[in-house]
């Protein structure tokens, strides 16, 4: 078996430059990378926590809007909901609304209304 030396020199290169690439050069690289994984992974935590955060205070903002529909639904003002009292004129050129409703008229409607809110407080006293 005949080796020759150039053969043993180029083995010693090699496993020398290996050795250089793997430690010194790339180890930092591969830190580094390592870094990069770990703080990806910590901030998609970090969302995750926060989105399940924020899907916590939706439900529960429904969950609050709906009483609130409910309060509203069991505790109705007395007096009835009032006609409308401006509506706009339908009119080409007009471009300002106009009073379709006058001061007597307006005066009758409340004249109506505080009789029922009186007659329903009386019904409510007794």
């Amino acid at each position: 078996m005949n080796i020759n030396f150039t053969v043993i020199i180029q083995m010693l290169n090699f496993w020398i430059t290996f050795i250089f690439l793997k430690y010194i050069l790339l180890q930092p690289f591969i830190k580094a990378i390592a870094v990069n994984k770990k703080t990806q992974l910590e901030l998609s935590y970090m969302i995750t926590n926060i989105e399940s955060a924020i899907a916590q205070i939706y439900y529960e903002k429904q969950l609050h809007w709906q009483d609130f529909r409910q309060y509203c639904n069991f505790n109705q003002p007395l007096i009835d909901k009032l006609s409308p009292i401006l509506m706009t004129n339908i009119e080409d050129n007009s471009e300002q609304p106009s009073i379709l409703i006058t001061e007597k008229t307006a005066q009758l409607h409340i004249q109506m209304l505080t009789q029922k809110v009186v007659s329903k407080l009386k019904d409510g006293s007794q």
